[in-house]
């Protein structure tokens, strides 16, 4: 089956020149970059290569408020070719004073199967103007199953499924189809149906771990915005529930990360619930280090042995004698029943969400 894979950008087989920063958290508190984390450089003439195996490959950054600070410049060059500048195609829609994150800063045209080499080149950056790039991950789009997903780097890497992917089956109509905008991932969403009930989507996968990205506006209030089951009808079902709130509008925004699933095939049924809509953006599947035990699957987030959790987007929350909050990088957990902190390591584009 073909794939686009998703390659991190603390990938090690990432070749960055001198002077660029990684960082390892979001951009702020509304901002989602994969695995919570980036690399920012601010001197003009600093590169990134990397070798894939593929069709295609898209670069994804995050854009920091163009209206005040200005827009870095970059080029991209495919197998030694003509380089060619950001946005020369005009797909981004450059917002004036808000960030966004998720922005394709370029795609790369339809390539013959192989191994390919990309390097950017950036300029136009100023660390005293705070105008810098902001890299977050590549897709690697045409790659096959037996192909690493990452280069040489080992293991199958994640892979990510647009919400108008084939695999994607919506049901008890409702859904409708929007275009979307450039910082949606490839410039789509799906509206959801208002109402309990109104209407799931249905989507199988393989691997330990399943996220489900999207778009909301505004707060949600106190109802849940949606409802997922992994392996719904089977002894190892697992229900959770998302609860948005907020000011403001979220893109990309992580609904469910989950992981510790058996690592094996998988389906989860997400069922909207809320009387006001939400937008659909796309699944994050792959095999990550925790995985199911004993035949098991396991909603590590906060570990569990299935049944149901309840999870919140937001800065701390109390939810059966548990608090959850966003700190250093890390979702800390108080339990006040064994007076134990925990603090479990992020793997997606998190932000402040909690589970």
């Amino acid at each position: 089956m073909v794939k686009t894979a998703i390659v991190d950008d603390m990938d090690p087989n990432i070749v960055y020149s001198d002077g660029w920063v990684p960082v390892s958290t979001t951009y702020d508190n509304e901002s989602y970059e994969f695995n919570s984390t980036m690399h920012h450089g601010s001197i003009e003439g600093l590169t990134i290569s990397y070798r894939f195996r593929g069709t295609g490959i898209t670069v994804f950054a995050t854009l920091s408020q163009p209206g005040t600070y200005g827009t870095p410049g970059s080029t991209y060059s495919i197998d030694g070719g003509t380089p060619v500048q950001f946005n020369s195609s005009g797909e981004v829609i450059l917002p004036y004073r808000k960030t966004y994150s998720h922005v394709p800063f370029y795609r790369s045209p339809q390539l013959s199967y192989g191994d390919h080499s990309i390097l950017i080149t950036i300029d136009n950056v100023s660390e005293a103007a705070r105008r810098r790039y902001f890299f977050d991950f590549f897709a690697v789009s045409g790659v096959e199953d037996n192909d690493n997903a990452q280069g040489s780097s080992g293991g199958p890497g994640f892979t990510i499924v647009d919400d108008r992917d084939a695999r994607v089956s919506f049901s008890n109509g409702g859904w409708l189809s929007s275009g979307g905008n450039s910082p949606d991932y490839l410039g789509t969403t799906t509206t959801s149906p208002t109402g309990s009930g109104a209407g799931s989507v249905v989507f199988s996968f393989t691997g330990t771990s399943i996220s489900v990205y999207a778009r909301a506006i505004n707060d949600y209030g106190t109802e849940n915005a949606a409802e997922f089951i992994i392996d719904p009808g089977t002894n190892q079902e697992i229900t959770q529930y998302a609860l948005v709130q907020g000011t403001s509008e979220k893109r990309s925004l992580p609904l469910l990360v989950l992981e510790g699933l058996v690592d094996g095939e998988h389906t989860i049924r997400v069922n909207a619930l809320s009387q006001r809509s939400w937008f659909l953006d796309y699944f994050v599947y792959g095999t990550s280090t925790g995985a199911g035990v004993g035949g098991l699957n396991r909603a590590v987030r906060i570990t569990a042995q299935g049944g149901r959790r309840r999870y919140r987007y937001g800065r701390e929350h109390q939810y059966d004698n548990l608090y959850v909050q966003w700190r250093d990088g890390h979702l800390h957990t108080d339990d006040f029943k064994h007076r134990s902190l925990t603090a479990f390591p992020l793997h997606y584009g998190i932000g402040q969400t909690s589970s």
